[in-house]
């Protein structure tokens, strides 16, 4: 949490294969997806919504993207799944979050963000992209956010 009392979500979207699992079948998408959902859903849940009736609750992400890299992008399967998964969530991100800190951004990864523009729009407007050096960002998360709650 942070001082606002908003919940800080820590997504390591570089992490994640998505091309190897769009290429396992459709059992392995649908399991991907299912997993995207259930993420989706703990974080709605782990926000206030009793506090304010008048405020929409929100929260904080930290998507960390290292590992990211090309491969993801050269399939037209897993583009297309990540930019419909964005554009599904695009509404609930540009309500329930209030800024999603992109950290290790690689020029593959800011590749991702620009393809993610047009689909957004309004969502990307709370992504503060940050490259990779990770003596720049740091610094500047540790201004916005509790050092105890950014993760190594």
């Amino acid at each position: 949490m942070d001082e606002e009392d908003r919940p800080i979500w820590v997504v390591e979207f570089g992490k994640w294969n998505v091309r190897k699992t769009i290429e396992e079948g459709p059992r392995s998408q649908e399991l991907l997806e299912k997993y995207i959902d259930q993420m989706a859903l703990n974080a709605l849940n782990s926000m206030n919504f009793t506090a304010d009736p008048d405020t929409t609750p929100q929260i904080i992400s930290i998507v960390d993207l290292e590992g990211f890299n090309y491969r993801q992008l050269a399939s037209p399967q897993s583009l297309s799944f990540i930019l419909k998964k964005f554009a599904f969530f695009s509404q609930a991100i540009s309500k329930y979050v209030s800024v999603a800190y992109m950290v290790n951004t690689n020029f593959v990864a800011e590749t991702m963000i620009n393809l993610l523009r047009p689909v957004l729009g309004e969502a990307l407007s709370r992504f503060e992209v940050h490259g990779t050096n990770k003596a720049k960002w740091m610094p500047k998360l540790a201004q916005k956010l509790p050092k105890d709650q950014i993760p190594e």
